[in-house]
């Protein structure tokens, strides 16, 4: 097994839809928002087929514009569509859908993709509130739910076992709380923690509002500075490489290597890409994640737009 990813990547970052070359299937989820919108209807104008997709994570079923669809039908939907490339607008797309759309890609035989992502101009914040002698800023930007995984993406959760698992953070400190009530931890000692942090962040100070927000809660769960990692706030590749970094020092045959990317949409872009590649390896990794429902107006404005270029998916 390999011990580092294999994935190249080449990212282009502009104020504007930078453009593709030649025919692309593009899937699109819901917008929510200004920029997600704005999204859609760039892909609509340059791609020859686009398809709205959405998984509902409950039943495990899969809609292809609101028609149920097998995953076998999805690869074979992108294999016939003579289409040279994929790309997936992830603004509007979420975890669940980004991991079954790489999965059908890649059992398609498409040995690359385009993923495109649009950074708001700013978040909603939904109050304000006084620590440290300060005003800090709280954000709600979606409605959180019971956390799972993703069929094909998840193991059984064995408390007397040793584990590792990784939180990625963002404003939304409710969110690992959540995750260590419904497993427990705090009672079984056997599981090993590191958080990674999305710093730099997309706009100067943001990282502080993500940061802060989650200390408390991570001082009284015992997870402390030597477990907290960063990676840059807009990096798909940042993310990708640091969970393998932790995943190679860190995983074992017999333990399960959990991922929950609860930061930025690009964190859950690379993990998506990690748990991907390694699915199917000799150390277990698995997906445990709240899949939570993004809240209506959640952010103003558009700003910068990123088309990442991945390459080098085996069948």
């Amino acid at each position: 097994m390999a011990e580092e990813g294999k994935l190249l990547f080449k990212s282009r970052v502009a104020d504007a839809f930078p453009g593709i070359s030649g025919r692309r299937i593009a899937f699109i989820g819901p917008p929510v928002d200004e920029r997600g919108a704005a999204a859609c209807e760039a892909v609509k104008r340059v791609c020859t087929a686009v398809h709205k997709f959405e998984v509902d994570i409950n039943n495990s079923a899969y809609k292809v514009d609101e028609v149920i669809k097998h995953p076998p039908d999805i690869a074979k939907l992108i294999r016939e569509s003579g289409a040279s490339g994929v790309l997936l607008e992830a603004t509007t797309l979420g975890l669940a859908e980004l991991l079954v759309l790489l999965r059908a890609m890649r059992s398609a035989d498409m040995s690359d993709v385009d993923i495109m992502y649009v950074e708001p101009a700013e978040y909603t914040s939904s109050k304000s509130r006084e620590e440290g002698g300060g005003e800090q800023e709280e954000y709600k930007l979606s409605l959180n739910q019971k956390f799972s995984g993703v069929h094909g993406f998840m193991h059984q959760y064995d408390e007397r076992a040793r584990n590792n698992h990784v939180f990625f953070v963002g404003f939304e400190a409710g969110r690992i709380i959540n995750a260590f009530e419904q497993r427990n931890y705090e009672k079984n000692g056997t599981t090993t923690f590191s958080v990674i942090a999305g710093v730099p962040a997309f706009i100067p100070g943001w990282e502080r509002a993500a940061i802060d927000a989650h200390l408390p809660a991570l001082d009284d769960l015992g997870v402390n500075a030597a477990s907290i990692y960063f990676a840059e706030a807009s990096s798909i590749r940042d993310a990708y490489r640091m969970l393998w970094r932790l995943y190679s020092t860190s995983a074992s045959e017999h333990s399960i290597f959990y991922v929950s990317p609860l930061g930025t949409k690009p964190h859950a872009i690379g993990s998506a890409l990690f748990l991907l590649e390694t699915r199917q390896g000799d150390r277990a990794t698995s997906l445990f994640y709240d899949h939570p429902e993004r809240v209506k107006g959640r952010s103003s404005g558009v700003g910068a737009w990123h088309l990442v270029g991945v390459s080098g998916f085996t069948s």
